[in-house]
């Protein structure tokens, strides 16, 4: 048979003082453990507001931002095949074998195999293009 003690804790001093009381729970092999309730902090959530470059889709019709070069390969190393004016449209087509993701990131630069209205095929950074409206 399992026995339940409740300590109570007589306080010095008069009558009129309320007298406190801790709970105890017993545990295995009849010997009496206090328990507390822990104090729980309440986590405060902060959101980080992070800039996400916009995803271009193949099929999507971007304009060059400003005077762009057109390159052979997802690189600013790579030979220029051409170069077009401000204003010039694209069209984002799928990648080529040579990568397994897509947009292509070069030193931290997502980069988008394109094709531009003269039919020419080549590469562009994403920040040189602006959403054709």
């Amino acid at each position: 048979m399992s026995l339940a003690f409740v300590v109570v804790l007589a306080a010095c001093g008069g009558a009129d003082e309320a007298t406190p009381t801790v709970g105890v729970t017993p545990a295995a092999g009849g010997m009496v453990v206090p328990t507390a309730t822990p104090e729980v902090a309440t986590p405060t959530a902060t959101v980080a507001e992070a800039t996400v470059a916009p995803t271009f889709l193949p099929g999507d019709v971007f304009v060059a931002a400003d005077r762009v070069l057109l390159y052979t390969d997802a690189s600013a190393a790579a030979m220029v095949m051409n170069q077009y004016e401000a204003g010039a449209p694209f069209t984002v087509l799928a990648p080529s074998g040579d990568y397994a993701t897509y947009p292509v990131e070069v030193n931290g630069e997502q980069w988008y195999r394109l094709r531009a209205d003269d039919g020419l095929v080549g590469w562009l950074p994403a920040s040189a293009l602006t959403v054709n409206e």
